[in-house]
């Protein structure tokens, strides 16, 4: 019996504000420290912010969500025609979490140089813009298009930024296996759950099984969460 419990790990954004100037410092203080001590973060409030500033640096890096399977053993028990009953349970054999967690460390280096390097592109980018409209709208009214232009481009940048979050969602948490040798002849074949932290078993429909002599057979099933 092959048990593929719970769910893998999901990606979300892990934002690092990298402030560039004195003023630009106490407004990332003041936004992380203060105005989102009690909400979650707000792309667009930060990309106003930001933009208005002009000076922080938005990155972009993935985390793990773990989805912890809440069953850590199955047990499968096969009743013969003769009422003869065998009772085995399940081992944990791998923990997709764990791995996915392992990959993500020894990536996450590089992962963090090309985060910065697309970030600082960004930035060099809006500020060539904001320049160049400054210049091209004239004297008199450079200083306000630029601001404007600015504003546009650095939160545009700031809203754009955005790890990359691939992952295999179809996976399971973790994978247990149970093996059993039983003479040839048909069985009831029921699966149960350990689910909670006081482990009451939950089961699945009887399924029917008949062996030859030398057969093997492979029963699997999908538990969520």
């Amino acid at each position: 019996v092959i048990s593929y419990n719970g769910r893998a790990p999901r990606k979300e954004d892990q934002f690092l504000d990298l402030p560039i100037s004195l003023d630009a410092l106490q407004l990332v203080l003041l936004n992380r420290g203060i105005v989102q001590a009690n909400r979650q973060p707000n792309r667009a409030v930060d990309s106003v912010l930001y933009g208005l500033n002009g000076r922080v640096v938005r990155v972009a890096l993935p985390r793990l969500i773990p989805q912890k399977t809440q069953v850590p053993v199955d047990s499968v028990s096969l009743l013969q025609d003769d009422r003869t009953k065998v009772t085995v349970n399940t081992e944990l054999v791998h923990n997709v979490s764990a791995l996915a967690d392992k990959a993500l460390s020894e990536r996450i280096t590089g992962i963090t140089v090309k985060a910065l390097a697309r970030a600082a592109t960004k930035f060099a980018l809006a500020e060539g813009v904001a320049r160049g409209a400054q210049q091209a709208a004239g004297k008199d009214a450079g200083p306000l298009v630029g601001l404007l232009v600015g504003l546009l481009a650095k939160g545009l940048a700031v809203s754009s930024e955005e790890a990359d979050k691939r992952s295999w969602q179809t996976l399971p948490d973790e994978i247990h296996l149970a093996r059993v040798w039983v003479p040839p002849g048909r069985y009831q074949v029921q699966i149960q759950s350990a689910v909670g932290t006081s482990n009451p078993m939950t089961s699945e429909a009887m399924r029917s099984l008949s062996l030859e002599p030398g057969e093997t057979a492979v029963l699997l099933q999908r538990v969520m969460p």
